[in-house]
């Protein structure tokens, strides 16, 4: 497996290419936007970003709206504002609606309507504000735009995972420079600074990096390195290092694992070009030794202060929740709704910081049992239209990466982790289906 260019010759790659250059140019007037406070930058990025879903198919656009995820936070007209992504999903979702192919899975539309129902339930005994309402409905159009593209490409699955899994990695290659940009292009120094998306949270920022690099090193596995693919993955890894997040540490493991797997069989060197490689890998180490030690002290100081949300102090936060959620049988069975639990150690209102807590004493035990229901048929659902059994444990490493990073992390209700998850769904899927023993 030589590592080569990648081939743009053909058809569909010009058409990727130019599919994707409007999210890309609107990428770059929201960064001008952002750094120059100029607003005719962002009227530009508008253009560029609302242009492609009116003469895109939904397939195209869905392509747009993943190169954008990774970036999410930077597409606002102002700190306060809402995303634009949950304008952009909602013209596609009524473009779905619309669309000749669909059919509504029925089964399904009960449960998410039941998780409507639960979720209204607990914000009524939590007493919270209906304005939690919006989250709610995102969250089900969401979730029944998954099963729509599933039943509108269920004959064309692989080709449509290709498109958006390969818009979703590029996008992250684009948040990742623009990230490094920001603070450098502002005077900051970028040893002590943690890279995060703009508007964005540095541990968000840095799981939407480690799957990507999950992704991207499935193309490897089936494909075999390219130039640009290594490009990404280096400038994907040095992004997420220096978010200085121990969640990305953490949801790296099962990425690092592989990549060794792939540099040791996978790659027809000699033996002396792999020990060249590692050589080269050494005396940049050495070189960047001054740097390297700053970052490893920043993550040392992060992960045992006391003073951050985590460390000790995030298992604080934990307990202090499930402490809440067995103090009655409401809380227990109907969850407490939004947040609003004071850290014992820093005197804040603090969310859960991991995502399975955040289902199990915010929705309780009924809708923690109606969200498992609704990810184990949108499995199962994506599983029978691909047509395959899971004979890959390699392909299960997108599902690992977040599996272990929204440990640290909510994401029940935001795009990132509904849209991620189907990702990672579709990943194992597609994968397992096409992998076969690679020939040394």
């Amino acid at each position: 497996m030589n590592i080569r260019v990648l081939n743009f010759n053909s058809r569909s790659s010009f058409k990727r290419v130019a599919i994707l250059i409007w999210p890309f140019l609107s990428s770059i007037c929201f960064f001008l936007y952002w750094m120059e406070h100029d607003k005719i930058f962002s009227y530009i990025g508008l253009l560029f970003y609302f242009a492609p879903v009116f003469f895109l198919n939904i397939y195209n656009c869905l392509s747009v709206y993943y190169f954008i995820l990774p970036n999410i936070p930077m597409f606002k007209l102002n700190t306060d504002s809402i995303a634009l992504s949950s304008f952009f999903l909602i013209i596609v979702f009524f473009k779905m609606l619309l669309h000749k192919n669909l059919r509504i899975n029925l089964p399904f539309l009960f449960l998410l309507l039941l998780y409507f129902t639960t979720s209204m339930l607990t914000y009524y005994f939590a007493q919270n504000s209906l304005g939690v309402l919006t989250q709610e409905i995102r969250v089900v159009i969401d979730i029944f735009m998954v099963i729509c593209v599933l039943e509108i490409y269920k004959d064309n699955l692989s080709e449509f995972y290709n498109s958006v899994s390969n818009s979703y990695i590029y996008g992250c290659l684009v948040a990742s420079i623009i990230s490094l940009l920001f603070p450098l292009l502002q005077g900051n120094k970028i040893s002590g600074y943690r890279i995060e998306a703009i508007n964005g949270d540095p541990n968000y920022f840095s799981l939407c990096l480690a799957f990507g690099i999950s992704l991207l090193l499935l193309e490897i596995y089936q494909k075999g390195f390219t130039s640009i693919y290594l490009i990404i993955f280096i400038m994907l890894l040095f992004s997420g290092l220096m978010s200085m997040s121990r969640g990305f540490l953490m949801s790296m493991v099962a990425n690092i694992i592989l990549f060794c797997y792939l540099f040791c069989f996978k790659i027809k060197y000699s033996a002396f070009k792999k020990l060249i490689v590692i050589l080269i890998f050494v005396t940049i180490i050495i070189i960047l030794n001054d740097f390297l030690s700053l970052l490893i002290k920043n993550y040392e100081n992060r992960i045992f202060s006391e003073e951050t949300s985590g460390g000790s102090g995030r298992i604080e936060i934990w307990k202090m929740y499930l402490n809440d959620a067995f103090s009655s049988l409401v809380k227990l069975f109907f969850g407490s709704g939004v947040p609003d639990l004071i850290s014992p150690i820093t005197g804040e209102i603090h969310v859960q910081h991991n995502i399975y807590l955040e289902l199990f004493t915010g929705k309780g035990f009924i809708g923690t049992v109606v969200i498992i229901l609704i990810y184990m048929n949108l499995f199962r659902i994506t599983k029978k239209l691909v047509g395959n059994k899971i004979n890959s444990i390699v392909s299960l490493i997108p599902v690992f990466t977040l599996a272990i990073g929204f440990m640290f992390l909510n994401g029940l209700v935001s795009d990132v982790g509904i849209m991620t998850i189907f990702l990672s769904f579709f990943a194992t899927n597609i994968k397992s289906k096409i992998f076969a023993p690679m020939s040394n």
